[in-house]
């Protein structure tokens, strides 16, 4: 890159921002993939075995009584 020695300062600082950015959205675009495949295999994975591993995620009794239950607005 012998040709940014030559170049003016304030392209060669923005040409460093640009680098700098796609750097950072770069690893954050790899982490969000790594993350969602991750999530994506384990979602997969409890559907077929047919088990929820986290145990908020099942609905409890109660709720099935309040959403039985008539709401004051009928």
């Amino acid at each position: 890159m012998t040709w940014l020695r030559s170049a003016d300062p304030l392209l060669v600082s923005a040409i460093e921002a640009v680098r700098i950015c796609l750097l950072v959205f770069g690893c954050a675009a790899a982490g969000w993939m790594v993350g969602f495949g991750m999530g994506y295999r384990r979602g997969v994975n409890d559907a077929i075995a047919h088990d929820i591993a986290c145990g908020s995620h099942r609905v409890s009794p109660g709720l099935i009584d309040r959403l039985d239950a008539p709401s004051l607005s009928d």
